[in-house]
């Protein structure tokens, strides 16, 4: 006899065998269930036909012959297999307004046919300009490589110092350091806060006797002895012509005093101021031409003033030596 403990353990297998049955038969149905051929329906079979397009026309050009190209026709269709043969069908000619219209407006590329003296196509993004003229469009590209087109212009007010910047992290974290550095700044130097300015140098009074080194103050041999001349430093009047003025009516005034004395030996003593008649001149010049405000308020001044100051010691270097020369004066 059959244990019925036997009879439940096998249920589940047969119910398995029984569903794989059922999936197996309804997939072979499936693949089974075919449309019939277009043939049994009755319905007809549309033929594809390949057709050769009609050559674009060259437009003609004064002074220049045009050959015709031959037709592109199928080595088949030239000749035909056989006398009895029937002629190749020949394409459907073009409806008006389609083809030959697009074939008046467009060349073989497919692009806007112009006349012939058009020398640059408006239309066309890479042409380029005659001989002799800027392409403004290459220009204005090769600009806006690296430019983001801005749809609203942005005009700052005054609350934009209050507010985090819309760029990366790093410029959000340099604008707080910004904030907190004018903080600081305000707190150590206040909120009148000015720039700083060069302070002129020390007006300290030459004497040659008191100087560390007399080397240094120049001497016959090397030429420049007259920088020890034991007169007074003074400062050049102003930077508007009227230092270069005294020192040429100076040079006149020995010129004058010394006339027993030769071209020659005038020349050679005089020598020694028109370097530094000259350097005053180029500063002078300057600062009437106009120049570099900083400059104009420092280089320049100390410019004149050792160019003045370097003069009259020549000059009073220049008379000493006329003097003993005992040719006048």
């Amino acid at each position: 006899m059959t244990h019925p403990r036997d009879a439940v353990e096998w249920l589940p297998q047969a119910t398995a065998v029984l569903v794989t049955a059922t999936v197996l038969a309804l997939a072979a149905a499936a693949l089974l269930d075919r449309p019939p051929p277009a043939a049994d329906r009755g319905q007809a079979r549309m033929v594809l036909r390949f057709l050769e397009r009609a050559p674009a026309p060259v437009p003609s050009t004064p002074g220049v012959m045009r050959v015709a190209a031959p037709a592109l026709v199928p080595s088949r269709a030239r000749v035909p297999s056989s006398p009895g043969a029937a002629a190749p069908e020949q394409p459907p000619a073009p409806r008006e307004g389609s083809t030959s219209t697009s074939a008046r407006l467009y060349d073989a590329n497919g692009q806007v046919r112009l006349p012939a003296n058009v020398a640059v196509d408006p239309l066309d993004p890479g042409a380029t300009a005659p001989p002799g003229m800027t392409n403004e469009r290459a220009l204005r590209r090769a600009r806006q490589v690296l430019e983001r087109p801005q749809a609203l212009p942005y005009e700052p007010t005054r609350f934009a110092k209050d507010w985090a910047s819309d760029g990366t992290l790093g410029d959000a974290a340099m604008q707080a350091v910004g904030r907190q550095m004018k903080k600081l700044t305000r707190v150590i130097f206040g909120d009148d806060i000015q720039a700083a300015v060069a302070r002129p140098p020390p007006d300290v009074r030459f004497n040659p006797a008191l100087h560390e080194q007399p080397s240094d103050l120049g001497s016959a041999a090397t030429g420049d002895a007259y920088k020890a001349a034991p007169i007074p430093a003074e400062k050049a009047p102003d930077l508007n012509g009227t230092a270069s003025a005294v020192i040429r009516a100076a040079i006149g005034e020995v010129e004058a005093r010394h006339r027993g004395c030769s071209a020659a030996q005038l020349r050679d003593a005089l020598g020694i101021v028109l370097p530094h008649l000259q350097e005053l001149q180029r500063v002078e010049r300057m600062a009437a031409n106009g120049t570099d405000p900083v400059m104009a308020e420092h280089s320049l001044p100390a410019a004149a003033d050792s160019a003045y100051d370097l003069a009259r010691r020549a000059l009073w270097y220049s008379h000493r030596q006329l003097q003993q020369m005992r040719c006048g004066g």
